[in-house]
């Protein structure tokens, strides 16, 4: 009976100590479970932010994507406006120079003219004034009214 008392005896200090063990390991499962509350309430607010975050990202990318392709669009424009302008500038040259070019044919056009027309009357008038002296004088006067007229023209 001694033995069967002291295996009761053991085996209620192992019931006891079992006993300290697993009040020991409630405590630290709460102190576990307070920490994990703890830490799944800061893992909610970081992913809160973290969708605010994400929420506000398409709207950002739009900014920034909207701001470079006005740059872009801007510097375009200046190229633009600079090459127009070269052009024009080329352009107006070209057309001053043609229209110089054409100034100086057609004057150079109303000098013939105007030599073989004084050529031609007083080629008339020569011919006129042997053949009709009387109306040579007539035949001046008219030849000075033409030729004033020719060269105003």
């Amino acid at each position: 009976m001694i033995n069967k008392v002291e295996e009761f005896r053991n085996l209620l200090t192992d019931v006891h100590e079992a006993q300290k063990n697993a009040g020991s390991i409630f405590e630290q499962a709460k102190i576990t479970i307070a920490a994990l509350t703890e830490k799944s309430a800061e893992i909610q607010k970081q992913q809160a932010d973290i969708e605010n975050s994400l929420s506000r990202l398409p709207g950002i990318v739009d900014d920034v994507i909207e701001q470079r392709l006005s740059r872009i669009i801007e510097q375009m424009e200046i190229r633009i406006s600079e090459r127009l302008r070269d052009e024009l500038k080329e352009t107006r040259t070209t057309l001053r120079e043609a229209h110089e070019s054409r100034a100086a044919q057609t004057e150079s056009q109303m000098e013939k003219i105007k030599v073989t027309s004084l050529l031609k009357c007083l080629a008339v008038f020569s011919e006129a004034s042997w053949l009709i002296p009387a109306a040579s004088l007539a035949l001046e006067k008219r030849l000075v009214t033409l030729l004033t007229f020719i060269l105003r023209v």
